[in-house]
């Protein structure tokens, strides 16, 4: 599968997002959220659907061609669901069932990633974020 064009992500904040590089890099902890509202995540999720972003807050967007200049990678939807079909890497999750819901949501809000982990740290990880997203009209 090719990249997306545009990506959209829905945030309630004055900005798209404020990744930790070095929290936890579970896939399957991030999708499904663990550890509620203000945890540490080292992505920022992002649809290829607007609407489904919009869902989430103010709309913000980007391309994967700004992600990776800004230093960021970009982890699209097809990479997310054979990470989780396999069950490797940073997808390896102990509870199947867990890692299966992490799938359908991936599925349903046709999420990619914007993984922040080759970033030194959480300043650089939030002037990328700044260099890659802009608020959508």
């Amino acid at each position: 599968m090719g990249k997306a064009d545009r990506l959209y992500r829905g945030n309630d904040d004055t900005v798209a997002g404020r990744p930790q590089p070095g929290a936890d890099a579970g896939l399957v902890r991030h999708i499904l959220y663990l550890g509620g509202r203000g945890r540490e995540s080292p992505y920022l999720s992002a649809s290829i659907a607007p609407d489904v972003a919009a869902h989430f807050g103010l709309l913000w967007e980007t391309s994967p061609d700004e992600v990776t200049k800004s230093g960021a990678r970009h982890l699209d939807h097809h990479a997310l669901l054979v990470a989780l079909k396999r069950n490797h890497g940073r997808a390896r999750w102990p509870s199947a069932k867990e890692r299966q819901r992490a799938q359908q949501y991936v599925e349903r809000h046709v999420e990619h990633l914007i993984d922040y982990t080759p970033l030194a740290d959480a300043m650089s990880a939030l002037d990328a974020v700044d260099a890659a997203f802009r608020r959508s009209r």
